[in-house]
């Protein structure tokens, strides 16, 4: 009997594929390893049982989206995760990182994390910058497990990985949205006989409650190869309710005369910070490319 699954952790030529009734541990077919490139976690597959816990890999299907690192695909949301203190935030950085999730196409929420280490102005000051650019915005102390029920219910039906620095927390917030997730690797590697360190490529693990999300730490390469400056514009969300309106259809927002998007930067409509942040990375583009 064939079933639909989804490849949830791959190595060795393994391929461990989540199905409704749990997990089957399949290799492709002959033919299927040599008509596709590779199977990547993420992928929807139709698999044929050959007993209860193993399985062959008849069909992969189209991909909604493929990630490069990590290397995962049909994901659908990036929450990009900053700390509120230790290490300070830096809206460039977040910026840069929202820029690259549109740029593959990804949706994109904003998680604040440590908030337990600041007061709640300095919260604030982050929170409105996104807010209104049209961001969902999530506080949490993951540590304690503030703001993880919020975070957990945005989750729920979606392929998602984190993203971030390193020290912000993302690892503490995993392990929060997904409390059985040891328990339930560490029971496929005893299965299998084999470490769960051996894996080198993301893991896809239940967010609880529903949902998916990598065991990763998401976007590893924060270049801006492949964006140009008329792509940049249309990466940030907010400047699409006034571009239309600027005196010239090419308009970076930057010199050109009857810009929309400078019209509402000065009136408050967006946010200073943001549109300043675009002009750095603008000017770093435009270095990169001569």
């Amino acid at each position: 009997m064939r079933r639909q699954g989804t490849v949830m952790r791959a190595f060795g030529g393994f391929y461990y594929v989540l199905v409704e009734s749990g997990f089957l541990t399949c290799k492709p077919r002959g033919k299927l390893r040599l008509e596709k490139d590779e199977i990547l976690v993420g992928d929807r597959v139709e698999v044929s049982a050959v007993d209860d816990d193993t399985g062959i890999i008849e069909q992969v299907f189209d991909r909604k989206t493929v990630l490069s690192r990590p290397k995962i695909a049909n994901v659908d949301l990036t929450v990009v995760v900053i700390a509120a203190k230790n290490p300070d935030p830096s809206t460039l950085l977040v910026d840069r990182y929202l820029a690259l999730v549109a740029h593959h196409g990804l949706e994109a929420v904003l998680c604040i994390n440590k908030a337990d280490l600041v007061d709640e102005s300095a919260i604030q000051s982050l929170f409105d910058i996104y807010r209104s650019a049209g961001y969902d915005v999530f506080v949490t102390a993951a540590i304690y497990g503030h703001g993880i029920d919020e975070l957990r219910q945005r989750l729920s039906e979606t392929t998602s990985v984190l993203a971030g620095p390193s020290g912000v927390g993302k690892s503490v917030i995993f392990k929060a949205l997904c409390p059985e997730a040891e328990a339930k690797i560490g029971e496929v590697s005893r299965r299998t006989g084999r470490g769960r360190h051996t894996t080198r490529h993301a893991q896809l693990v239940r967010v609880e409650g529903g949902g998916l999300v990598a065991d990763s730490p998401g976007f590893s390469y924060l270049r801006l190869d492949g964006i140009s400056s008329s792509d940049l514009r249309l990466l940030y969300q907010e400047f699409r309710l006034y571009m239309q309106q600027c005196k010239f259809k090419s308009c970076l927002h930057r010199a050109e005369p009857e810009c929309a998007v400078k019209e509402a930067v000065e009136s408050g409509r967006i946010h200073r910070e943001r549109y300043e942040n675009y002009l750095k990375l603008l000017s770093e583009i435009e270095l990169d490319q001569g």
